[in-house]
């Protein structure tokens, strides 16, 4: 491992964040007075959890990976398209295909390959037209799905961390808060602000936990399964082609394999 620019100067502004709730709320810097509706939100404590989380996220994890993830939070109401329908339309491809290759193998295979450019299917017609053998084209197809399934889930990895961490530093908060309320017992001023850190931090952990970094975790891995399911049908299907099946039977198969 080697220290980047890029990690360090991510990290600094995240602990900064970090460092802005805890001496806000112990009274080391004062923003003078606040529009209300940023006094409800409590500042203090939304600094500690969102600064702290970035702070080990970053330092768990490559930022652009990091920030690629987090990026993801706009399709937070957004599905997986992939339906019955599409991979009947897949099915409907692969029999189409099985045509093509059946005329001429190899022009076939370099035809589709190139014009299925960098998806997994051009990636199958490549290794088809390089006259693997079955056997070898299904080792292959099934490393590149499980390669595929590594890549199009390594942003739910940063959300389940994200997810393990929040209630930490929402306790925290809620020490922070506690030692402030026992430091100034006598000013009942500061117990408010000791109580509100105390109770305000931990419902931010548990909020983005359970409200957002958990649902963003299952939707990004359900997405990546959903994609590799559609490849295994993809991979089925060309394998059914190069041991020369009829495509009605490729076609029966295949749809007897939809889930």
């Amino acid at each position: 491992m080697r220290i980047t620019l890029s990690t360090i100067l991510s990290i600094i502004p995240a602990f900064a964040v970090l460092l802005f709730g805890i001496f806000f709320v112990t009274g080391v810097i004062s923003l003078g007075e606040l529009p209300r509706a940023i006094m409800i939100l409590n500042l203090p404590s939304l600094a500690i959890i969102i600064g702290g989380l970035l702070t080990v996220a970053l330092v768990s994890f490559p930022p652009k990976q990091v920030f690629d993830a987090l990026a993801r939070i706009r399709h937070f109401f957004s599905h997986n398209t992939t339906d019955r329908n599409d991979l009947q339309q897949d099915i409907s491809s692969i029999i189409s295909w099985q045509k093509e290759v059946r005329k001429n193998k190899l022009s076939a295979a370099n035809m589709l390959s190139k014009e299925l450019g960098d998806s997994f299917e051009g990636y199958m017609f490549t290794l088809m037209a390089t006259n693997y053998s079955v056997e070898e084209m299904q080792e292959l197809g099934e490393a590149k799905i499980a390669s595929n399934y590594q890549y199009n889930n390594k942003h739910s990895r940063v959300y389940a961390s994200l997810a393990s961490i929040s209630p930490a530093f929402g306790m925290f908060g809620t020490l922070l808060g506690l030692i402030i309320m026992l430091q100034n017992f006598q000013d009942t001023s500061q117990l408010g602000v000791g109580l509100g850190v105390a109770l305000m931090t931990t419902l931010y952990g548990l909020a983005f936990t359970q409200l957002l970094w958990l649902p963003m975790e299952k939707k990004i891995n359900n997405a990546a399964i959903r994609n590799a399911e559609r490849e295994q049908l993809i991979l089925e299907g060309l394998l059914l082609i190069m041991k020369e099946k009829p495509s009605l039977y490729i076609r029966d198969y295949l749809r007897a394999s939809l889930q």
